[in-house]
C-alpha cells in the first residue's frame, strides 16, 4: 500500500520535527537574511517556510483592506481569492515534484509558496480605485 503525501504534508511534518529538535537551537534565523546564511537544506526548508507564513499574514492584511474597501465585492473577492490559492498550491506541487530526487527538493515547495506570496499582486487596487 502506498500513501501519497502532498508536498504541503511533508513540509510541516519536516518542520515540526525539526522544530522539536532545534528548540534550544540559538543560531536559529529569522527574515530574508536567513536566505543568505542558510547553512543546510533543512535551514532553507525551514526559513522558506517561514517566510512564507509571513508573506501570508501580509497577504490577509490586504485581503482585510479589500473586504472593507469594497464590502459589496467581499464574496467575490474572496472566491478569486481561494482560486488562486488552489492555482498556488497546484504550482507549488508541480515545482516540487520537477525537483526529482534531490535534497533540494525539500526547499523547493515552501520557497516556491514563500515567492508567489510575496509577488502576488491584487488587481483590483488598480481596476476598482
Amino acid at each position: 500500500m502506498q500513501i501519497d503525501l502532498k508536498p504541503r504534508t511533508i513540509v510541516i511534518v519536516l518542520l515540526l520535527v525539526l522544530n522539536l529538535s532545534a528548540s534550544g537551537d540559538s543560531n536559529s534565523k529569522t527574515g530574508i537574511n536567513c536566505i543568505s546564511t542558510a547553512s543546510s537544506t533543512i535551514s532553507l526548508m525551514s526559513c522558506y517556510a517561514e517566510l512564507s507564513e509571513l508573506e501570508d499574514v501580509k497577504l490577509q492584511k490586504k485581503l482585510n483592506n479589500l473586504y472593507q474597501g469594497y464590502p459589496k465585492l467581499s464574496n467575490k473577492i474572496n472566491q478569486s481569492y481561494q482560486h488562486w490559492l488552489d492555482y498556488r498550491e497546484s504550482h507549488c506541487s508541480l515545482v516540487y515534484d520537477a525537483w526529482g530526487d534531490g535534497s533540494a527538493k525539500q526547499y523547493a515547495y515552501p520557497k516556491c509558496l514563500y515567492e508567489m506570496a510575496k509577488d502576488w499582486k491584487n488587481p483590483m487596487y488598480i481596476n476598482y480605485k
